[in-house]
């Protein structure tokens, strides 16, 4: 019995070391020379601008920031409860919790995704100043594909109700459709347009976003916002096409948010 016992807590202690081991390797630097560096620690040093890492065997290395492809580094304990409050309303009580985050993990992955929800939260409190702020950091630091469709368009539609930020907006638009992938650029063509009839230029917004719909056409997740939109620019200038529009959109997007809007 006794040798069983031991036996059992052997085992044990062996299932339980392999858990630690793994939970070690989720922190792993990636090298632009293709090596791995699985750490117990990694440490943003600001004014040298390089991380301080303690591998797995307890050895101490200096990496600089333009030696480093990418990073894993393990989930903040409170990201996911974090990320509830802000989906549930619970603004004021995340913010604190995220602006630490923000701190705790300077150049470390989940600054940004903390930044995020950060902006999401003021964007919700209609606080769009501090929403853009905290995207704008976001952007200088992070990896191009990084850098969504979704999360884009969401820093616009936040420029868009801060009346001092409209040139920073159009300049990012102009720059988005002459260098962005055809996703981002469908979507910044499409925001040009919201600019444009924002400030009451109807005939520029309607070219726009017939621009996003026939030159983007194949940017599906994009199309159908395109369409509803320069239907309604249509309707504003009595032009009757806006039926062959909405046509098109309940035909080739039914399930699509915009065809949702035409019931």
């Amino acid at each position: 019995m006794k040798n069983l016992q031991r036996w059992i807590i052997i085992v044990w202690v062996g299932w339980t070391l392999v858990g630690v081991g793994s939970a070690m390797a989720a922190n792993v630097m990636y090298m632009k020379n293709g090596r791995k560096i699985s750490a117990k620690s990694i440490q943003w040093r600001e004014g040298a601008q390089e991380y301080r890492v303690e591998d797995v065997n307890g050895s101490i290395i200096p990496i600089g920031l333009a030696q480093v492809e990418r990073m894993d580094i393990d989930k903040p304990a409170d990201f996911d409860r974090a990320k509830g409050m802000v989906e549930g309303g619970q603004l004021d009580s995340a913010l604190p919790i995220l602006q630490k985050m923000v701190e705790d993990y300077k150049m470390m992955i989940w600054d940004n995704r903390a930044r995020e929800l950060l902006a999401r939260a003021y964007f919700n409190k209609q606080d769009y100043k501090k929403a853009g702020d905290a995207l704008e950091e976001l952007f200088k630091n992070a990896r191009p594909d990084e850098i969504t469709t979704t999360l884009r368009r969401f820093y616009w539609d936040t420029l868009l109700l801060i009346p001092e930020r409209q040139s920073t907006l159009k300049k990012d638009i102009e720059l988005t459709i002459t260098t962005g992938t055809r996703p981002l650029a469908a979507a910044a063509q499409v925001m040009r347009g919201q600019l444009a009839k924002n400030q009451g230029q109807k005939e520029e917004a309607l070219l726009n976003f017939l621009r996003a719909a026939i030159l983007y056409e194949d940017v599906t997740e994009v199309n159908p916002e395109a369409l509803f939109k320069a239907a309604e620019m249509l309707d504003e200038i009595r032009d009757p096409r806006a039926a062959e529009l909405r046509k098109k959109l309940k035909a080739q997007y039914p399930e699509s948010e915009w065809a949702k809007r035409l019931m």
